[in-house]
């Protein structure tokens, strides 16, 4: 009898590879869509001058100045993008930035004056005695003033009667020279009296605010170290 051959087998392991095969082509081909999705750039979200919502890959002309939003591929917003400044903001945002420097330099010139005023003065008292030293010297040239605005209107009122002396005549020349020289003195010296007498009002305020501003600082001072020293107690 023939021997007869088992055909089955052969059959069951030709499909058996070719769906294998077909397995790995669907994989490759599943591959192929699957990359350009993974390894695509972010999407760019923007709103155009009528408020309408666009996304590009890219941003285009007509979006340049704009805010904008960078997204990734799940919508999540990575990086944002501001908006050009208007010229009144550009404005508003140098004027703000002026008035910040001049404040950091009153703050910085305030510190410095605080710390030499600390450096200069030991005591309240001692400013007290600074504040009469300079105003003995503003006093003796307040009484210098004073005796010379004297003089020339001692001088004034014997020139005035010189010339009353003459009546309806002509002065003669040199009384007349007198008389305009010590006018021009006089008012100098009135001038000179005025300009002391602010001069001792000035010195007066500073000491004053000097006092003031010790009086803060060391109550300050005091203040800071009773605190620090409550808190170390506690410790």
């Amino acid at each position: 009898m023939p021997e007869v051959k088992n055909c089955a087998r052969p059959t069951r392991d030709r499909t058996r590879g070719g769906s294998r095969r077909m397995a790995i082509l669907l994989c490759l081909t599943g591959a192929l869509f699957i990359a350009p999705t993974a390894n695509a750039g972010p999407l760019f979200k923007w709103v155009d001058d009528k408020g309408i919502v666009h996304y590009s890959e890219r941003l285009p002309t007509e979006a340049t100045g704009k805010a904008a939003a960078q997204l990734n591929r799940q919508g999540a917003v990575i990086k944002r993008h501001a908006a050009a400044l208007t010229p009144e903001q550009i404005a508003a945002r140098e004027e703000e930035a002026r008035l910040k420097e001049e404040a950091d330099k009153r703050a910085q010139e305030e510190t410095r004056k605080n710390e030499a005023l600390l450096k200069t003065y030991a005591s309240e008292q001692d400013i007290d005695d600074a504040r009469e030293r300079a105003l003995a010297n503003s006093r003796d040239a307040i009484k210098n003033a004073q005796h010379n605005v004297t003089q020339a209107e001692t001088r004034q009122t014997d020139l005035a009667r010189q010339a009353a002396a003459h009546k309806d005549k002509r002065l003669p020349t040199k009384l007349q020279r007198d008389i305009d020289s010590n006018e021009i003195e006089l008012r100098n010296q009135r001038a000179l009296l005025e300009a002391k007498q602010r001069d001792a009002a000035t010195i007066t305020h500073r000491y004053d605010e000097d006092k003031r501003r010790y009086g803060e600082l060391t109550r300050d001072n005091r203040t800071t170290s009773r605190l620090t020293s409550t808190e170390v107690s506690k410790k």
